[in-house]
């Protein structure tokens, strides 16, 4: 599962490695971004800063590395930040809605990849 590999920093390693390949990575980069986000210290304006500038990287209508959230998602984030509603819960509902992409679209293309592979050798073990 997507969850498995995720929770293993060679797995997470792995699975940024076959995405970067794939010039699809800036799902698992926003997903660790937010993860890193909610275990930060802090409060008050270095966080306004840091999900300011997730949300400008991921989130951002046309940015470069925009991920696929609804419109709606987006104007809720948008609206948040602009009030200051800021905490470490604000991108839970994006952060979901990324791992359901990356399980469904990546994840699969993944368990078929050499990457895949190469991880579970790191285990001993093969994946057939």
């Amino acid at each position: 599962k997507l969850s498995d590999v995720l929770a293993h920093s060679v797995g997470m390693a792995s699975f940024k490695s076959y995405l970067k390949e794939n010039m699809a990575d800036e799902n698992i980069e926003f997903y660790s971004s937010v993860n890193d986000f909610k275990g930060a210290a802090g409060v008050g304006k270095r966080k306004f800063s840091v999900a300011n500038q997730i949300f400008d990287t991921f989130c951002e209508e046309d940015s470069a590395r925009q991920v696929n959230i609804p419109c709606s998602m987006r104007t809720e984030l948008k609206a948040k930040l602009d009030s200051n509603e800021i905490d470490r819960h604000i991108f839970d509902t994006a952060q979901a809605e990324v791992y359901k992409l990356m399980a469904r679209d990546n994840y699969p293309r993944y368990e078929a990849s050499t990457n895949f592979n190469d991880f579970f050798y790191f285990f001993g073990r093969s994946h057939h």
